[in-house]
């Protein structure tokens, strides 16, 4: 084959390709999508809130997780590129009908400085042992706030709750 047909076959392969993609990701006309994105927590909702004036931040959780619990522990960032390694507080905002026997998923706040979240962003440090950075929640001028990555793998009870508060705006720093 010329060059010119190998250009031509190696496009419409890659047009074919995202032809399956978008067939796989936009249902046909009057059918359901096989998985819908989580519906947010609105405003609309009854809710309560969790207010964090250390860090400067809050997160509003629906109004069954009034008098949850706050589990304070420390997230650790495995130096990649030689020296020291880093760390910093992480949050567990429990539901309150958590228990040993029937634990509930939690939310998890990871709180780094500006200068952490740019040297996670960059890789040189892990900070968990999924191969994915942390998701941003949000940030306010002293700190950064993430979820790690897989913070739901164990699909406790209420994890469905807890992806439709962070699939709306319910977390603001200030």
């Amino acid at each position: 084959m010329t060059l010119k047909k190998h250009w031509l076959a190696l496009a419409a392969a890659a047009l074919v390709a995202i032809g399956v993609c978008i067939g796989f990701l936009v249902p046909w006309p009057g059918t359901a999508p096989v998985s819908a994105e989580p519906e947010p927590v609105t405003a609309s909702r009854r809710f309560t809130e969790y207010r964090n004036d250390l860090f400067g931040f809050i997160m509003r959780l629906p109004e069954d997780w009034r008098g949850h619990q706050v589990v304070t522990r420390q997230w650790e960032g495995e130096n990649r590129i030689g020296g020291k390694n880093i760390s910093g507080p992480e949050l567990l905002l429990r539901h309150p009908e958590w228990t040993q026997q029937e634990p509930w998923e939690d939310v998890v706040v990871m709180v780094f400085t500006h200068a952490e979240w740019l040297a996670v962003q960059a890789g040189d440090y892990a900070v968990n042992a999924a191969p994915a950075t942390p998701a941003m929640l949000g940030r306010n001028r002293r700190y950064v706030f993430a979820l790690p990555a897989r913070h739901n793998h164990t699909y406790a009870m209420g994890w469905e709750e807890i992806a439709r508060v962070l699939a709306g705006d319910a977390f603001r720093g200030f």
